[in-house]
């Protein structure tokens, strides 16, 4: 495809997939027709002759603007049907790129939007300046619909903006009530919480009362022992902070009695309460059961609320002292 001088054309013409080459049976397409002698032969199996070949213009039309772009060397078959046949194959070897899409095909060189076929009766026709499918402005017909509808096709506007577009737009009309309707997506969407400032009210007064607890990972560079997770437990009261590297989730129980050991050991007191999030790691039957057993209140946090365990969650660096190893 070019844009140099050559016979415009004033045919219709097809865009067609399997074509190896340009052609049509129009004689008074071509200016300086070179006979030719060469076999085309057409999906039933026969045989038609070429007969010469020329470069053809083409005025193609993209939303009323005109693009002159030059077919080479198409050839002129004249028994061939009315409409002439526009080879994809080689418009490609012409270095332009074509799109199919539903019922539209695109052509382009680079970023530019050189032409476009639309589908006919099952045939994709080249919108060009004499074809009788030159691109139009949309019709736009009356819709019906609830104000509901209205509003969810507008792109959930607010109600009261449809009202209005209906009063200047008679194309829009509302169909039933015009009391607002309650749109649960805008709700859904649209509703906000208020700030946690303070993830917990409660005051220990005593190492082990309370313990928080959070687990992190998997991260993606292990640890130098090939650990991706890490586990913290802090007292509340102290703010005392252990951090355990471990390989899987399924450590974190093992990991918790390790913990509990330790500090029940350390300060001859027992762990009363542990908080943490719903995470199946701390809900399992045997860690559920467990605390049951040891007589630990298990606090759990509302789902997608991570801000009321906020003391695992975002421990200031000024409160934390830490100790473990990696395994």
């Amino acid at each position: 495809m070019d844009e140099k001088s050559a016979q415009v054309s004033q045919s219709k013409w097809v865009l067609d997939s399997g074509a190896t080459n340009h052609m049509t049976s129009d004689r008074t397409q071509f200016q300086h027709i070179t006979p030719v002698q060469t076999p085309i032969h057409i999906a039933n199996g026969a045989m038609m002759m070429a007969e010469g070949e020329d470069d053809v213009l083409l005025n193609l039309t993209v939303q009323g603007v005109k693009y002159p772009v030059i077919l080479r060397k198409v050839l002129y078959v004249p028994d061939m049907g009315s409409s002439g046949l526009v080879s994809v194959r080689c418009i490609q070897a012409a270095g332009a790129v074509v799109s199919f899409a539903e019922n539209t095909i695109s052509i382009r060189h680079g970023r530019k939007l050189y032409g476009i076929a639309k589908l006919v009766q099952n045939a994709y026709i080249l919108q060009t300046e004499h074809s009788n499918i030159e691109a139009k402005p949309a019709q736009v017909t009356t819709k019906h619909g609830t104000l509901h509808d209205w509003h969810c096709r507008l792109g959930h506007i607010s109600l009261d903006n449809v009202k209005r577009l209906a009063e200047d737009h008679p194309e829009i009309a509302i169909d039933g009530s015009r009391s607002n309707p309650t749109c649960i997506s805008c709700v859904a969407t649209k509703q906000t919480r208020i700030p946690n400032h303070l993830p917990s009210t409660r005051i220990t007064t005593a190492p082990l009362e309370l313990i928080h607890t959070d687990l992190a990972g998997p991260m993606k560079i292990p640890s130098l022992g090939g650990a991706r997770y890490f586990l913290l437990f802090i007292d509340d009261h102290t703010r005392y902070t252990m951090v355990f590297t471990i390989y899987q989730k399924s450590d974190t129980f093992s990991k918790f009695k390790e913990y509990k050991a330790l500090v029940e050991n350390y300060h001859n007191r027992k762990i009363k309460a542990l908080q943490s999030d719903n995470g199946g790691e701390y809900t399992s039957d045997s860690f559920s059961t467990y605390l049951r057993d040891s007589g630990i209140s298990h606090e759990k946090t509302a789902p997608y609320s991570p801000e009321q365990n906020g003391d695992s969650e975002s421990q200031p660096d000024s409160y934390r002292k830490s100790e473990g190893n990696d395994p």
